[in-house]
């Protein structure tokens, strides 16, 4: 018997026309068609194992990542070379984001469970927004929400002690 992991990704081998996200995400408004050349120019699915890392801080910005199953989190090293965690991620936010201004990561991005993730090309996503407005409208929504989520998990961070997060992360 396969596991809700196995199934989740087996699944969606069609890619963005029959993912259970597809009305959050960068294809929400895009017809059958649009969606099918778009699925197939930008994104790609992947498993990521716990405790697999995505990006380390100071990786070049190539892709971003949206998470579609499972959970991660951000962390970078304080002066002392210790872990702080400075965000989680959970179904349907974007990963990598942060880069954008700079081309580079500030931060570590590490799964905390099995998880799944769509891989989208930075370059040609950025392209691809260039051209079509649907897209591009999408795009922002998804960063908007990135914020709000990320202002989120600030007040939950701000009010926790590292010991409380610690059985957790």
């Amino acid at each position: 018997m396969a596991s809700n992991f196995t199934q989740s990704l087996s699944a969606n081998r069609a890619g963005c026309a029959g993912c259970y996200l597809r009305h959050f995400c960068l294809s929400a408004d895009l017809n059958d068609a649009e969606t099918e050349i778009f699925s197939s120019h930008i994104v790609s699915q992947r498993r990521v194992p716990k405790g697999e890392i995505l990006f380390r801080a100071g990786d070049p910005l190539d892709t971003l990542f949206i998470t579609r199953l499972g959970s991660f989190k951000s962390s970078v090293l304080n002066e002392n070379g210790s872990e702080q965690v400075t965000d989680f991620h959970m179904t349907g936010e974007v990963l990598g984001a942060e880069a954008i201004p700079t081309g580079y990561h500030i931060c570590t991005v590490t799964a905390l469970e099995d998880s799944e993730i769509c891989s989208l090309r930075y370059r040609e996503l950025e392209a691809f927004c260039d051209r079509d407005l649907k897209i591009a409208r999408q795009f922002r929504l998804l960063l908007g929400r990135k914020i709000v989520a990320t202002h989120q998990n600030l007040l939950i961070l701000g009010c926790t002690n590292s010991t409380q997060l610690l059985p957790s992360c």
